[in-house]
Protein backbone atom coordinates (compact mmCIF):
# COMPACT_ATOMS: atom_id res chain seq x y z
CA UNK A 1 0.00 0.00 0.00
CA UNK A 2 1.22 3.09 -1.20
CA UNK A 3 0.62 6.62 0.76
CA UNK A 4 0.52 9.51 -1.46
CA UNK A 5 1.42 13.04 -1.53
CA UNK A 6 -1.79 14.17 -0.57
CA UNK A 7 -2.03 11.68 2.56
CA UNK A 8 1.34 12.80 4.09
CA UNK A 9 0.81 16.42 3.87
CA UNK A 10 -3.00 16.38 5.47
CA UNK A 11 -0.96 13.89 8.54
CA UNK A 12 1.62 16.38 8.35
CA UNK A 13 -0.88 19.53 9.00
CA UNK A 14 -3.30 17.34 11.52
CA UNK A 15 0.01 16.28 13.56
CA UNK A 16 1.20 20.18 13.64
CA UNK A 17 -2.11 21.41 14.62
CA UNK A 18 -2.68 19.13 17.29
CA UNK A 19 1.03 19.67 18.85
CA UNK A 20 0.07 23.29 18.24
CA UNK A 21 -3.02 22.23 20.41
CA UNK A 22 -1.19 20.86 23.06
CA UNK A 23 1.76 23.40 23.43
CA UNK A 24 -1.13 26.24 23.92
CA UNK A 25 -2.99 24.15 26.30
CA UNK A 26 0.17 23.97 28.67
CA UNK A 27 1.16 27.03 28.15
CA UNK A 28 -2.20 28.79 28.91
CA UNK A 29 -2.58 26.49 31.65
CA UNK A 30 0.59 27.48 33.38
CA UNK A 31 -0.20 30.83 32.81
CA UNK A 32 -3.83 31.15 34.05
CA UNK A 33 -4.61 28.35 35.80
CA UNK A 34 -4.80 28.34 39.93
CA UNK A 35 -0.95 26.88 41.36
CA UNK A 36 -2.24 22.76 42.48
CA UNK A 37 1.32 23.20 44.72
CA UNK A 38 -0.82 25.28 47.35
CA UNK A 39 1.92 27.68 47.76
CA UNK A 40 -0.47 30.21 46.52
CA UNK A 41 -2.26 29.37 50.53
CA UNK A 42 1.03 29.43 52.69
CA UNK A 43 3.70 31.94 54.00
CA UNK A 44 7.02 30.24 54.61
CA UNK A 45 8.67 32.25 58.09
CA UNK A 46 12.21 30.87 59.79
CA UNK A 47 11.13 30.13 63.28
CA UNK A 48 13.52 32.95 65.47
CA UNK A 49 14.02 31.49 68.72
CA UNK A 50 17.26 30.25 70.61
CA UNK A 51 17.25 26.36 71.41
CA UNK A 52 19.10 24.42 73.27
CA UNK A 53 20.56 21.28 73.88
CA UNK A 54 19.30 19.57 77.09
CA UNK A 55 21.88 17.05 78.06
CA UNK A 56 21.34 13.83 80.17
CA UNK A 57 22.47 15.63 83.18
CA UNK A 58 19.76 18.23 82.81
CA UNK A 59 22.21 21.01 82.15
CA UNK A 60 21.47 23.14 78.94
CA UNK A 61 23.44 24.28 76.27
CA UNK A 62 22.61 26.64 73.50
CA UNK A 63 22.34 24.98 69.81
CA UNK A 64 21.57 26.25 66.47
CA UNK A 65 18.46 24.18 65.29
CA UNK A 66 20.85 24.05 61.75
CA UNK A 67 23.39 21.71 63.68
CA UNK A 68 24.63 18.86 64.83
CA UNK A 69 24.51 17.02 68.56
CA UNK A 70 27.16 14.58 67.84
CA UNK A 71 24.95 12.52 69.22
CA UNK A 72 25.69 8.70 69.43
CA UNK A 73 22.90 6.31 66.90
CA UNK A 74 20.19 5.36 69.42
CA UNK A 75 20.60 8.28 71.69
CA UNK A 76 17.99 10.39 72.47
CA UNK A 77 18.46 14.17 72.34
CA UNK A 78 16.12 16.55 73.42
CA UNK A 79 15.88 20.24 72.10
CA UNK A 80 14.04 22.93 74.15
CA UNK A 81 12.96 26.47 73.15
CA UNK A 82 10.43 29.20 74.30
CA UNK A 83 7.58 29.43 72.04
CA UNK A 84 8.18 33.31 70.83
CA UNK A 85 5.55 36.39 70.88
CA UNK A 86 4.04 35.96 66.67
CA UNK A 87 3.21 32.49 66.90
CA UNK A 88 -0.83 32.06 65.51
CA UNK A 89 -3.08 29.44 65.47
CA UNK A 90 -2.41 26.90 62.47
CA UNK A 91 1.71 28.53 62.08
CA UNK A 92 3.77 24.88 61.99
CA UNK A 93 7.29 24.39 63.23
CA UNK A 94 8.73 21.85 60.00
CA UNK A 95 12.01 19.77 60.31
CA UNK A 96 13.36 17.83 57.83
CA UNK A 97 14.33 14.63 59.78
CA UNK A 98 16.81 12.26 58.62
CA UNK A 99 16.42 9.34 59.61
CA UNK A 100 14.84 9.93 63.36
CA UNK A 101 11.67 9.15 65.74
CA UNK A 102 10.61 12.41 66.30
CA UNK A 103 7.94 13.27 69.45
CA UNK A 104 6.85 16.96 69.77
CA UNK A 105 5.67 18.30 73.32
CA UNK A 106 4.40 21.64 74.59
CA UNK A 107 4.69 22.29 78.37
CA UNK A 108 4.58 18.49 78.83
CA UNK A 109 1.69 17.71 75.98
CA UNK A 110 2.35 15.24 73.36
CA UNK A 111 1.39 17.49 69.96
CA UNK A 112 2.61 14.98 67.59
CA UNK A 113 4.84 12.46 66.76
CA UNK A 114 6.56 10.81 63.89
CA UNK A 115 8.21 7.10 63.13
CA UNK A 116 8.03 4.87 60.61
CA UNK A 117 8.77 1.86 63.01
CA UNK A 118 5.47 -0.24 62.11
CA UNK A 119 5.81 0.55 58.49
CA UNK A 120 8.70 -0.42 57.23
CA UNK A 121 10.08 -4.15 56.24
CA UNK A 122 13.63 -3.17 56.92
CA UNK A 123 15.60 -0.42 59.36
CA UNK A 124 13.73 1.38 61.70
CA UNK A 125 13.81 4.65 60.39
CA UNK A 126 13.00 6.19 56.65
CA UNK A 127 15.44 7.87 54.88
CA UNK A 128 14.38 11.79 54.69
CA UNK A 129 10.89 13.33 55.65
CA UNK A 130 9.02 16.76 56.57
CA UNK A 131 7.81 16.70 59.44
CA UNK A 132 4.95 19.12 60.66
CA UNK A 133 3.89 20.36 64.36
CA UNK A 134 1.09 22.55 64.56
CA UNK A 135 1.20 25.41 66.77
CA UNK A 136 -0.98 27.86 68.31
CA UNK A 137 -1.28 31.02 69.15
CA UNK A 138 -1.76 30.18 72.96
CA UNK A 139 1.77 28.11 73.39
CA UNK A 140 3.33 31.50 73.26
CA UNK A 141 5.89 31.96 76.32
CA UNK A 142 5.23 28.34 76.59
CA UNK A 143 8.26 25.38 76.44
CA UNK A 144 8.45 23.37 73.28
CA UNK A 145 10.65 19.97 74.02
CA UNK A 146 11.72 17.96 70.85
CA UNK A 147 12.71 14.45 71.42
CA UNK A 148 14.54 12.29 68.77
CA UNK A 149 15.78 8.83 68.66
CA UNK A 150 17.86 7.47 65.87
CA UNK A 151 19.37 4.30 65.09
CA UNK A 152 22.02 6.26 62.20
CA UNK A 153 24.66 8.06 62.41
CA UNK A 154 22.42 11.03 61.52
CA UNK A 155 21.66 10.74 65.17
CA UNK A 156 21.44 14.38 66.49
CA UNK A 157 21.57 16.22 63.29
CA UNK A 158 18.82 18.68 62.70
CA UNK A 159 17.37 21.23 59.65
Amino acid sequence: MEIDNKTTKVVKILFSVMLAVVFLYMLLGQLFLPSELGRDHYVYEVFESQWYHVLPDGSKREFSIQGDCDAKPNEVVVLETIIPEGVEDNHYLVFWNQRMDMEFYIDGELRGSYTTEDSRLFGKTGPVAYVFFELKESDIGKTARLVTQSDSASSGVFH
